[in-house]
């Protein structure tokens, strides 16, 4: 265990030499994002932990390109931005929608970091057909 640790150790330090991240020797995130529509016609987004420990992840959500083309049309329109973390149980769900301050759209970006895993970024597909899994962008 020592010398896997070690190995990664200097794949992680050459990998930072080069300028590159250390982030390719991580696992892949253990969330998987289910996009659905909200009561209100919004979307939501739900965030399910698949792993047997408690995550606490940073979310960064964007608004996308047709939220962005909206805005430009209205000149005090800024584009919306939301950071926030989550704390999801073992194989726990959480949601982030209206309730939360965000109505997801169609191209909203969502990225989810965590210390001990692969940032993933996703790409909402639609709010108008309920319970989408969201692929990972990378």
């Amino acid at each position: 265990m020592k010398m896997k640790m070690l190995g990664v150790l200097i794949a992680c330090l050459s990998f930072t030499i080069l300028g590159s991240s250390c982030d390719a020797l991580k696992p892949s995130m253990p969330v998987k994002i289910i996009e659905r529509k909200g009561w209100n016609g919004g979307g939501v987004v739900q965030f399910h932990n698949e792993s047997a420990r408690k995550l606490v992840v940073d979310v960064v959500i964007v608004m996308g390109d047709l939220g962005s083309r909206l805005a430009d049309s209205n000149k005090d329109y800024v584009p919306r931005k939301m950071v926030t973390r989550l704390a999801l149980e073992p194989n726990g769900m959480k949601e982030i929608g209206w309730v939360q301050g965000w109505s997801f759209e169609l191209g909203d970006q969502i990225t989810i970091s965590h210390e001990d895993y692969k940032a993933s970024t996703y790409v909402t597909q639609t709010a108008s057909i309920p319970n989408v899994i969201i692929p990972p962008v990378h």
